[in-house]
């Protein structure tokens, strides 16, 4: 705990869009000496989307809509009782291996992973849409460090195009050879970015 003095903020996968929404908030983002985020805001994906659909280059209406496709996973989880039935069925028990896969590491099986994969679904439907059809244009005065993961197929690269105008403060990005779970395959790479950027800044007293 830190009740006098700035924390400095990490956010994964929703931990990152729960991040950018304190550092957004004028009430918060003053207790916050810098956040490393390893997802762009909802907001900022809502932005993109709006101006790749609305553009007239047939290129970039192609890689909206191959986004969305690649995307439909999330409309999934808004579904009612299909998607726990899912976790329970086979998603539980697969995920170690669809992860280590992916990753190309070995994945050991979380003791609460159904209750987790259930309870995350929660996440999906009260924060998605709401935020993708009713975005807000909002700027943080807190340092932000993008942790880019440079082969993450769920946030490709192009979702991190402009995310340096979400801040009026340093902005640093730094790109890591890893997928969307970099902090099971590279923890060292990782942990030793968010050091070299914490590092920068003396811990202040909060105003």
């Amino acid at each position: 705990m830190s009740p006098n003095k700035k924390v400095h903020l990490v956010g994964h996968d929703w931990g990152a869009l729960q991040g950018w929404e304190a550092v957004f908030d004028p009430n918060i983002q003053h207790k916050i000496q810098s956040y490393t985020a390893l997802a762009p805001s909802l907001d900022h994906v809502r932005a993109w989307f709006h101006q790749q659909l609305r553009s007239l280059q047939p290129r970039q209406q192609f890689i909206a809509v191959k986004q969305l496709l690649s995307s439909s996973y999330m409309a999934f989880f808004n579904l009612p009782f299909i998607p726990e039935l899912s976790w329970k069925v086979a998603l539980a028990k697969r995920w170690p291996s669809i992860l280590s896969r992916l990753e190309k590491v070995d994945i050991e099986t979380a003791p609460h992973q159904l209750r987790n994969g259930v309870n995350g679904l929660e996440l999906y439907r009260n924060n998605l849409f709401n935020h993708l059809f009713f975005p807000k244009n909002r700027m943080t005065s807190v340092p932000v460090h993008l942790l880019s993961m440079t082969q993450d197929p769920f946030v490709p690269q192009h979702l991190l195009i402009g995310l340096e105008k979400s801040t009026n403060a340093q902005f640093q990005r730094t790109d890591i050879e890893a997928g969307h779970w970099g902090i099971l395959s590279q923890p060292q790479g990782i942990a030793e970015s968010m050091t070299n950027f914490i590092q920068q800044f003396k811990l202040a007293k909060v105003a």
